[in-house]
C-alpha cells in the first residue's frame, strides 16, 4: 500500500504542478493569472484534520455533493470511503488538489528567469507555443525538475500519517494500512516499541538509498548527454583532441593544423562561453578568423575541438 500510494502520488503529483505553472505562465490577463494563483494556493493552508473533514462531507452516500451529481445523472450513490479501490484515488486527487497550487511556486519562479530573448526569436521563427514549451521553458527549468524529483524520492515511503489516519476505517483498511500507521499500531496500540522501531529505522534506510539512487541516474543521465553533445562537436569539427587550453593550445594548433600563432595574435583570442576563434590582421588591417575552436569541460579534463579555416 505504501509504495502503490507513493508511486501514484510520484506520478500524478509530480507533473501537474509543471503543467499548471507552464499554463499560468502563457496566461497573459495579470488580473485572472494572479486570481488563479491565490485561489490555487489556498487550499495548502487548510490542515489536514480540515481536509479530510470536506472529503468525508463531499462523499458522503447522503449528502455528499458527487453522490448528488452521480444520482442527479441517474445512478446510484456510492459509499467512497467505505471502499478500498477508491481509497487511493481519493487520497491522492484530494492532495494534488491541496498542494498544486503552492508546489508550482518554485516552477513559475524558475520560469521568470528563463530568457524572453529565446522565446521573441522562436517566435520570430513562427514555433508555436506547445514547440517554445518544448524547446525553451522545460530545458530552462530542467535543472529544478531534476532536483525537486531527487527530494521527492527521498519521502517516497513517507506517506503522510495524519490524512491516512482519518481517512481509515476497517472497511477500507486492506488499501489505506500504510507503514506508517502499521508502526503507530504496532508501537503505541500494542505496546511492542523495539519491532516498531526497527520498522521505522528500516524505513528511513530504504529512503536514504532512493535518494542516492535518484542523485546517481540524474548524474549518469546528465553525463550522457554531455557525451552526446560532444559527439555531435566532434562531427561538426572532425576533430577533437584533449589538452589544456592556454598551456597546450599553441602546441597543438601547430602540429595538427600548421596555425602558427604569435605573441600578437594570442591577443586575437576572443573566447565567448567555451566558444572562441582565432583572428589574424590581414595586409588591409582587417581581423580574419583563421581558426574556429569549442571548448567543453568534461569529468577527466577539458576538451578542445579546432577546425582551421585556411586552405
Amino acid at each position: 500500500n505504501t509504495i502503490g500510494i507513493s508511486l501514484y502520488t510520484l506520478l500524478i503529483g509530480f507533473p501537474i504542478p509543471i503543467i499548471f505553472a507552464l499554463l499560468l505562465n502563457y496566461l497573459r490577463l495579470k488580473h485572472l493569472k494572479k486570481t488563479l494563483q491565490m485561489v490555487s494556493y489556498a487550499p495548502y493552508f487548510i490542515s489536514t484534520v480540515v481536509i479530510c473533514g470536506m472529503i468525508a462531507i463531499f462523499m458522503d452516500k447522503n449528502t455528499g455533493i458527487f453522490n448528488q451529481i452521480i444520482v442527479a445523472l441517474g445512478g446510484e450513490a456510492q459509499d467512497f470511503l467505505s471502499k478500498p479501490q477508491y481509497f487511493k484515488s481519493i487520497y491522492v486527487w484530494s492532495g494534488v488538489w491541496q498542494g498544486m497550487g503552492y508546489s508550482s511556486i518554485i516552477y513559475i519562479s524558475a520560469l521568470s528567469g528563463v530568457d524572453p530573448a529565446l522565446h521573441e526569436a522562436a517566435i520570430m521563427d513562427g514555433a508555436t507555443k506547445v514547440q517554445r514549451i518544448l524547446h525553451i521553458d522545460l530545458p530552462g527549468i530542467k535543472s529544478t525538475i531534476i532536483m525537486l524529483l531527487i527530494l521527492q524520492m527521498g519521502s517516497l515511503m513517507n506517506v503522510g500519517f495524519e490524512k491516512v489516519f482519518l481517512l481509515q476505517n476497517d472497511l477500507n483498511m486492506s488499501a489505506s494500512d500504510v507503514i506508517n500507521t502499521y508502526v503507530y499500531r504496532v508501537g503505541l496500540v500494542q505496546n511492542n516499541y523495539s519491532y516498531s522501531t526497527a520498522v521505522g529505522l528500516f524505513n528511513s534506510v530504504i529512503n536514504m538509498a532512493l535518494v542516492i539512487a535518484a542523485n546517481q541516474l540524474s548524474k549518469k543521465l546528465a553525463n550522457g548527454k554531455r557525451i552526446q553533445e560532444l559527439k555531435l562537436l566532434d562531427r561538426m569539427l572532425g576533430y577533437a583532441h584533449e589538452f589544456s587550453l592556454f598551456s597546450g593550445l599553441q602546441k597543438e594548433l601547430q602540429k595538427n593544423y600548421g596555425l602558427q600563432i604569435s605573441q600578437e595574435q594570442k591577443d586575437n583570442i576572443v573566447n565567448i562561453k567555451g566558444v572562441f576563434g582565432i583572428f589574424e590582421a590581414n595586409s588591409n588591417g582587417d581581423n580574419t578568423l583563421i581558426a574556429f575552436c569549442l571548448k567543453r569541460t568534461i569529468k577527466k579534463g577539458q576538451i578542445i575541438m579546432c577546425r582551421s579555416l585556411l586552405k
